[in-house]
């Protein structure tokens, strides 16, 4: 049997958001799923950078996008 896992797709790219920014934003991610995910997970990188994780109990995912969104983008002077 097929283990489910519910997607939460998040657009994280070293390109856009810079290299600080960006470990920042993964770190946070990982420290969140550390303290609040007692299920497994995993993330894989798409080709366009963007980051997709994976968990096996949809909650957890539901959680995970409420707490960070579906998308980040970098801060512009005008945000």
């Amino acid at each position: 049997r097929r283990h489910r896992r519910s997607p939460a797709l998040a657009t994280l790219c070293p390109r856009s958001l810079g290299e600080e920014r960006f470990r920042f934003e993964i770190d946070e991610r990982l420290q969140w799923i550390d303290e609040n995910c007692i299920s497994s997970f995993s993330f894989d990188t798409l080709r366009d950078e963007t980051k997709v994780y994976l968990f096996a109990d949809a909650d957890e995912s539901f959680h995970f996008k409420l707490r960070f969104g579906s998308r980040v983008f970098p801060r512009t002077e005008d945000h």
